[in-house]
């Protein structure tokens, strides 16, 4: 099993049609699109770490 490197939680990398690669979570998500269709697919990966950085203001920040 693929693991994030800064997280450790499970992740697969996948290649968008412009070779990008993304990371994503593992599960599958379903959703309703605005014209009742039924889509799925996987949630882009961000590091629990790295959302309370960008959410929580730094001393140097508010300096």
């Amino acid at each position: 099993m693929i693991v994030c490197p800064s997280c450790k939680k499970p992740v697969k990398y996948i290649a968008s049609k412009d070779n990008t690669i993304l990371i994503v979570n593992v599960e599958l998500k379903t959703l309703v699109n605005e014209r009742g269709r039924f889509i799925q697919g996987y949630e882009l990966h961000e590091c629990p770490s790295e959302v309370a950085a960008k959410t929580i203001p730094t001393a140097e920040a508010q300096a």
